[in-house]
């Protein structure tokens, strides 16, 4: 019989092979099958008969002995294996032909054996009924323990037995490929429509997986916004059951009526046998996924070499905060040079760690791990902090260049970051003028409304605010508007092609007449050589950064270009 996965309005059918899957474990089935236990049985009935039979027949204790197969029956073969064995009993093993004294040959009364036939009749019903809720409670138990309770479908107990039993040889016999599914927007989709109705959604996203895999598939619910599918990869390649799903999800899902577009990351992992263990296994694809989440990448199949790099930033993570203590971070500076005189500007401070086992460390190692952390916070206070000490002890020397540190959009979210800024610009409020904090778009769309209102509270501290990586993400052009932008970066993935691609040189044209239509001070990262600084500067772009004016260098080494227009050579630098 199909099953059905009923959740609010939705009533969606489990596919076969699914439940053939669970019909076929021994924890869930009738064991009423097969003739070995009713051979036993008869067998138990005949020894039964001749045991009354040897004792002096029916007018003895030993009659009782019937009980043993009857229960047997019942829990073999239910309440009719149960019926026809105390039939069996009554009327044949202890009915009419049994004495009742053999030394005598006295024979029974009939009321006598059609009583007794009666009772046992009563007997094996109620043993029948008992055994059957019995198996049926401890049934729904190792089912509770086995699916998810909303969308009933195996959980990530029952997907690590599964493994397992591949990774012993005793389970799946071909090769099979482990998938992870996650919808990323199930916060938004809650928010607007609610929890429960939410709750429909793995349901859902079952649906639209099990219309374009492979009959012998299985899926397993775990998280509540995440899937994973075993796949036999003899009747689909990885590749092949990604695009699929990945295509599947750009139709709609149906909640509360209402038409609902999944964005959706997916992780993939072979299970091998080097794997070792389902945890292995588990372990591998999850990490696929969380890669492909943070590179922002649809898909990504688990590489070992990813894993040791996964394995030291763990590590590295670990390390931070007694790092900070030990003063093992620097920060190095990057110019921002003027593209028409070539003079230093401005400077970018940019983290180091100066790792007593791994050497000099770009951000690169560390940082995308502590900005999904709490260490961000920490990270983040001591950066600026130590910008400006370092602003400051320039101003003291009579240099007047601003200087810019990175917030993450965590921080913007983080009540704390204007009143320790203000701590800082009570100290000087002139200097609170050359200090720039710039932001990326995902700062923005992480939590528009109060990303805003932070902005606008550290623009009223008198501080200057850069947005960074213009065009690589989905800002809505009105927040360049609402933001108290003062400067905005262009991206270096358009500026490193501009004289390559007439696409690149548009975008980067379109950018910077934008920016002077709102009097923004336009700055381009990436310039790497001089024909694109002066196509730049023809284009009336302000600033630069880039390898060609300088790499990030300590203040002592910026402090020396500064008063002077930087070299064309520097590009050989």
């Amino acid at each position: 019989m199909p099953g059905f996965l009923i959740g609010g309005n939705a009533m969606l059918r489990l596919p076969s092979s699914q439940i053939s899957r669970e019909s076929a474990d021994p924890r869930f089935r009738d064991r009423g099958a097969g003739l070995a236990p009713a051979v036993i049985i008869v067998g138990l009935l005949a020894l039964s008969a001749a045991v009354v039979y040897g004792t002096g027949g029916t007018s003895q204790a030993y009659p009782h002995v019937v009980y043993v197969p009857i229960v047997m029956a019942a829990a073999y073969y239910g309440g009719i294996g149960a019926l026809a064995s105390a039939l069996l009993a009554g009327f044949v093993v202890l009915g009419p032909l049994m004495p009742l004294n053999t030394l005598t040959g006295e024979s029974q009364p009939v009321e006598g054996w059609l009583f007794r036939t009666v009772f046992l009749v009563a007997v094996a019903g109620t043993v029948a009924v008992l055994i059957k809720q019995i198996r049926s409670e401890k049934g729904a138990k190792l089912f509770a323990e086995s699916h998810n309770a909303s969308s009933r479908l195996p959980n990530w107990s029952e997907l690590q037995n599964q493994i397992d039993g591949f990774l012993r040889g005793s389970g799946l016999r071909k090769p099979h490929a482990l998938l992870a599914i996650e919808a990323n927007n199930l916060e938004q989709i809650a928010y607007t429509l609610g929890g429960s109705v939410v709750d429909q959604l793995p349901a859902l996203m079952y649906e639209q997986v099990r219309a374009i895999l492979p009959r012998s598939h299985s899926v397993y619910h775990g998280r509540s916004n995440r899937l994973a599918v075993l796949l036999p990869t003899e009747e689909m390649a990885v590749p092949e059951a990604v695009s699929k799903a990945i295509t599947a999800f750009r139709r709609p899902v149906r909640l509360d009526d209402i038409p609902v577009y999944l964005d959706v990351t997916v992780g993939s992992a072979d299970i091998e046998t080097e794997s070792k263990t389902a945890h292995e296994a588990m372990r591998q694809v999850n990490l696929a996924l969380e890669t492909a989440k943070h590179q922002a990448r649809r898909h990504v199949h688990y590489r070992r070499e990813n894993d040791t790099s996964s394995r030291r930033n763990l590590t590295l993570l670990g390390q931070v905060p007694a790092a900070i203590s030990a003063d093992q971070f620097q920060l190095f500076y990057q110019p921002k040079v003027d593209l028409e005189t070539r003079e230093v500007v401005g400077a970018e401070a940019l983290i180091r760690w100066m790792h007593p086992e791994h050497g000099l460390l770009s951000p690169g190692h560390f940082m995308p791990q502590i900005e999904n952390t709490a260490l961000i916070d920490d990270i983040t206070a001591w950066v600026v902090e130590t910008a400006w000490r370092q602003l400051r002890s320039w101003r003291m020397a009579g240099i007047g260049i601003e200087l810019a540190v990175n917030v993450s959009p965590r921080n913007l979210l983080n009540t704390g970051l204007v009143p320790s800024l203000k701590r800082l610009f009570d100290q000087d409020g002139d200097a609170a003028a050359l200090f720039e904090v710039e932001i990326t778009e995902s700062a923005v769309i992480a939590d528009a409304q109060k990303t805003v209102r932070q902005l606008h509270e550290i623009r009223e501290l008198g501080a200057q605010i850069a947005l960074d990586d213009f065009g690589t993400g989905y800002t809505s052009l009105r927040y360049l508007t609402e933001l108290p932008l003062d400067k905005l970066k262009i991206d270096q993935s358009f500026v490193r092609r501009l004289q390559q691609r007439n696409a690149e040189a548009s975008v980067v044209n379109a950018v910077i007449q934008l920016g002077q239509e709102l009097g923004l001070t336009l700055i381009a990262e990436g310039i790497e050589e001089e024909g694109i600084r002066g196509h730049l500067m023809h284009l009336g772009c302000h600033q630069g950064q880039g390898f060609y004016f300088s790499k990030p260098v300590p203040p002592a080494t910026l402090q020396g270009m500064l008063g002077r227009p930087l070299p064309v050579h520097t590009a050989a630098s």
